[in-house]
């Protein structure tokens, strides 16, 4: 049930329609004024007075270009947090914020209009086939844009470079047929790894003909990892290292999997009962070199992607459970 007024030129407004002993949540929307939603309802028992303060909004644009050529980029994506952010991206307490989205035009330019002032405490630019921008005042000293102004509007820039591009064709080992449907992702090494936790990993679907493509990869070492349901992953558990040099370029790299091994057991308790709902999951063994512990940013990494997540079940009513895409070459 949604029930609305206008104010008047004083201001006012009258809501007289509400349902006595009904929960509302109150929201203001004006031209020029960030809109305001409370999250809290309150609850209508009697003739109840409200007033509302409003802080005149403030304007972010500006103009997305190619680093290269300095040519507008159109149907780039930018995100913005506009506000005090806390420790772990919470916002501060009884702080006022905005968050958007935006696309830029044919000519590059993007405007947000009417948002809350205040600090740009996050900004993120994206466009397929280049590498995504960020701006933030972390780090410290951090790149930020600058603050919003109440009632002004603030001008910004960004230029997008062009990134690298992996692409392949994954195949099976024995018979050279294509898999289709094969998660193929690529995840940074050493702290980088970790990050992926946090801003996302790039990833691609195989087609019919088995073939993917990663395109916007930023210069750098990477680890590629092809993941398909009945087939080993190709590389062990730290996939295939793939590196994109600091002017781009492209990359091939195919794959070729074999089929994987499969565990079945039964789980029971000391009197030879099934024991229904365990948990089962295999983990990989040490490895030549060093254990799990040498690589563990990067193996936490890949307990939260979905191609790195190890085979696990659950056992049934009568215990059993069954593991399938366990890697045949490793232990």
């Amino acid at each position: 049930q949604r029930e609305m007024a206008l104010t008047d030129e004083r201001g006012m407004y009258t809501i007289d329609t509400l349902s006595t002993g009904s929960s509302y949540r109150f929201g203001v929307v004006a031209k020029g004024y960030p809109p305001t939603y409370e999250v809290t309802e309150t609850r209508i028992e009697q003739d109840l007075e409200r007033d509302f303060t409003l802080v005149k909004g403030g304007n972010l644009t500006g103009v997305v270009t190619d680093e290269a050529t300095g040519k507008p980029v159109e149907g780039a994506r930018v995100a913005v947090y506009v506000g005090e952010m806390g420790w772990g991206g919470r916002a501060q307490p009884g702080s006022k914020a905005s968050a958007d989205v935006r696309m830029t035009d044919k000519n590059g330019r993007f405007t947000f209009e009417a948002i809350t002032p205040g600090p740009v405490s996050s900004a993120v630019v994206q466009k397929p086939g280049y590498v995504s921008a960020s701006f933030s005042r972390w780090p410290p000293p951090g790149n930020q844009w600058p603050a919003v102004e109440a009632d002004g509007t603030t001008e910004v820039t960004c230029q997008l470079k062009k990134g690298g591009i992996i692409r392949g064709v994954v195949k099976t080992k024995e018979g050279d047929k294509p898999v289709v449907g094969a998660e193929v992702t690529l995840m940074g090494q050493g702290w980088a790894a970790m990050g992926s936790m946090w801003v996302g990993t790039p990833s691609a679907m195989t087609g019919d003909d088995g073939s993917y493509e990663l395109v916007g990869v930023n210069p750098g070492k990477y680890s590629l990892l092809a993941m398909a349901d009945g087939f080993s992953p190709p590389g062990g558990e730290q996939g295939v290292e793939v590196e994109i040099g600091e002017g781009g370029g492209e990359v091939t790299r195919d794959f070729e999997l074999i089929a994987a091994g499969i565990v079945t057991g039964i789980v029971k308790d000391p009197n030879g009962e099934p024991i229904a709902g365990a948990n089962i999951r295999i983990r990989q063994g040490p490895t030549e070199g060093g254990g799990r512990r040498s690589r563990w940013g990067r193996n936490m990494a890949r307990q939260v992607l979905t191609s790195g997540a190890t085979p696990a079940d659950r056992t049934g009513e009568d215990g059993t459970f069954r593991l399938a895409g366990i890697g045949t070459d490793t232990m």
